[in-house]
């Protein structure tokens, strides 16, 4: 679990849901969360030795797995926890700090589901939001209209099969766009870990209702 060091397991791929964010997990270094980072450590090793555990059992049982797909499928073991603990990871920042494949870890995460009884509640856009913007470095006002921007898109059903990332990226460029703190396409996507044309299309399902998916009192142009 050595590698849990290199994931930022700040607040927050499957498709889209609503709701809010359970009880949100610290980033590495950070103290304004109750969650230590030790503490955060300590869950995801166990949750990724149950999740691994299960996966060698019986993905090795159904006889699916190639001998070198082994640290694939302890990578998808490790992205599984990290969504199973509510503090989910992008398979770009997963990979990475695995120095593993996307199509690997992908593979492995479908072996694994497919054999064992592992339910993953599904993944709102409001737990990525917080950690994207701090790292786009927008203030509060943007962060909190593009988090409004993204659940009201949802709701609305603008946005149907796009997977919670996409529809954050697309929320905080929309934001950023109406403000002074513009940030580019590309600059959001490399925060966010997808193709700046992705971010394109959640963008074009969203601007025509762009109107009623901005908060009441979002002030254009003045943050």
């Amino acid at each position: 679990m050595n590698k849990c060091r290199a994931i930022d397991v700040g607040s927050e791929s499957q498709p889209v849901g609503t709701g809010r964010v359970p009880g949100d997990a610290s980033r590495l270094g950070e103290a304004e969360n109750p969650r230590s980072s030790a503490s955060v450590d300590r869950i995801l090793a166990n949750a990724f030795n149950r999740i691994s555990t299960i996966a060698d059992r019986d993905v090795h049982e159904q006889q699916m797995l190639k001998p070198r797909s082994k640290d694939a499928i302890a990578t998808a073991s490790l992205h599984l926890a990290c969504h199973q603990e509510n503090i989910p990871r992008t398979f770009k920042e997963i990979c990475e700090a695995a120095q593993k494949s996307k199509k690997e870890v992908r593979r492995g995460c479908k072996i694994i589901r497919s054999v064992s009884n592992i339910w993953i509640e599904p993944i709102t856009v409001e737990y990525f939001m917080p950690r994207f913007c701090t790292k786009l470095e927008l203030p509060p006002e943007i962060q909190n209209a593009a988090a409004e921007i993204a659940r009201n898109a949802v709701e609305m059903d603008l946005v149907p099969g796009r997977f919670a990332i996409s529809v954050t990226a697309a929320a905080i460029y929309m934001a950023s766009k109406a403000s002074s703190t513009q940030k580019t396409k590309k600059e959001i996507a490399e925060v966010a870990g997808v193709a700046a044309a992705t971010v394109s299309q959640a963008y074009k399902l969203m601007k025509p209702r762009a109107e009623e998916l901005f908060p009441r009192d979002f002030d254009f142009g003045s943050h």
